[in-house]
């Protein structure tokens, strides 16, 4: 056990060398940067939700329009209590 706390000191103290405030806010602008990324995404998925209202040709066999609008409306309020849950956690952790 001391060997891997002195082995994980050794690896890290290249973290001694740099300045507080660098770290932080590298740290705060990656965290940031890719929760902008993952609100982008979610985006883009609830425009394809909204976009696409009739079930593909290959699909009708197995679904019809009524459950896919049952489907939808679900998945789009979902995404948005997600939205609002995640907005709501990054505040709330940075």
């Amino acid at each position: 056990m001391v060997f891997l706390i002195s082995t994980l000191e050794e690896c890290f103290t290249f973290l001694d060398k740099i300045e507080p405030n660098v770290l932080f806010y590298g740290l705060l602008s990656f965290t940031l940067i890719v929760s902008i990324w993952e609100h982008y995404l979610s985006y883009r998925q609830y425009c394809n939700y909204k976009r696409h209202q009739t079930v593909p040709d290959e699909l009708a066999d197995v679904m019809t329009n009524q459950e896919l609008d049952k489907a939808r409306a679900y998945a789009i309020d979902k995404m948005r209590y997600n939205e609002i849950h995640s907005i709501f956690n990054e505040v709330e952790s940075t």
